[in-house]
């Protein structure tokens, strides 16, 4: 079984870069991007969540170190175990990282990634230096645990005291690889409102369930994307695949080899195109208003006006109350502000 790292960075691997075993679940717990700020320096260093422009993220982690030297560990930010993890089991860390300032010549800002038991002799799993400068990097970490360890016993930290320097660490998204132990609808909801109240974005990447249980397909497509559409943070679900040619765990496909769709296919396009999907219809009052409700996304609406047809397209976001339609030759569509 895979578990995988669950913190306040970007948590996701290609197959093609790394053959990790499906089935993954959260190894830590808790508000990473929070809890997890400097714990034993506060005296040494601050941290604070802050705004930056990235493409895939708008929030980071900034840890300031405040000393002009020490060993990486002196600032350390990280986590223990939640669960027990058994010799061999293989974990991930995947992160965006930056460096804002650093006293080094290079300019550059240096870090070490590690997963270690968390007591005397410290045994190591990983421990992985890296250094970023002003532009974003992309770190992928995949590893086996050395040893086993209880809940707890283990822990996964970044050391960044080794110099002056302010450093940080951004994006969140989680795997969602599954086999035959899944996690259950309850426990995700928890895990998403963990991670919502960073007001990050949460997009759900690489999603499959590596099982030969079709009934186990089934119900688990439809209630993983229950809960992931229903939760407010929310912003994507990505498979990892869809054909059975073309995909890394074949027995996850939502086609088989001959593009027949199987039944998880079914429930895939039900609920995306049927059941969340808006259609609306209906005659305008005396003063050409027609109200309703609709899921965010993009829309095509058509109005008939005697013999004439106008189409025009909108999208429908949070906080719009009405949309209003000119039925001219150019058709223009427009948010007012009501």
């Amino acid at each position: 079984m895979l578990k995988f790292i669950a913190f306040a960075v970007l948590l996701a691997v290609h197959a093609a870069q790394a053959q990790i075993p499906a089935g993954s679940i959260p190894l830590t717990q808790g508000d990473f991007l929070h809890s997890a700020r400097v714990p034993n320096a506060a005296n040494r260093a601050r941290s604070q969540v802050v705004e930056v422009e990235h493409a895939s993220f708008d929030q980071a982690l900034r840890i300031e170190v405040l000393h002009e030297a020490g060993d990486p560990w002196s600032v350390e930010i990280g986590n223990p175990t939640a669960l027990a993890v058994q010799k061999g089991d293989v974990a991930l860390i995947h992160f965006w990282a930056r460096g804002i300032e650093s006293s080094d010549e290079t300019g550059e800002a240096y870090a070490t990634v590690y997963a270690q038991k968390a007591a005397p002799d410290w045994d190591k799993s990983l421990y992985r230096g890296f250094s970023v400068g002003l532009a974003w990097r992309e770190f992928f970490y995949p590893f086996e645990f050395i040893d086993e360890y209880a809940a707890g016993e283990a822990a996964i930290n970044f050391g960044v005291g080794s110099r002056r320097q302010t450093i940080e660490i951004a994006s969140l998204g989680m795997q969602g690889h599954f086999g035959d132990q899944v996690t259950a609808p309850a426990k995700l909801l928890t895990l998403l409102d963990r991670f919502g109240r960073f007001g990050l974005d949460i997009k759900i990447t690489e999603f499959d369930i590596n099982t030969t249980n079709q009934a186990l397909l089934n119900d688990y497509t439809r209630d993983f994307m229950t809960v992931v559409f229903s939760h407010p943070a929310v912003v994507g679900l990505q498979w990892w695949g869809f054909w059975e040619k073309a995909h890394w765990r074949p027995n996850a496909a939502l086609y088989n080899a001959d593009w027949s769709p199987r039944p998880h296919a079914q429930i895939y396009k039900d609920l995306v195109f049927d059941q969340w999907w808006t259609r609306q219809q209906g005659k305008t009052n005396a003063d050409g208003q027609f109200s309703g409700r609709g899921f965010y996304g993009s829309y095509q609406v058509e109005v008939r006006l005697g013999d004439e047809v106008f189409t025009a397209p909108f999208t429908l976001e949070p906080d719009m109350e009405t949309v209003t339609i000119h039925l001219d030759a150019a058709t223009t569509i427009r948010d007012t502000e009501e």
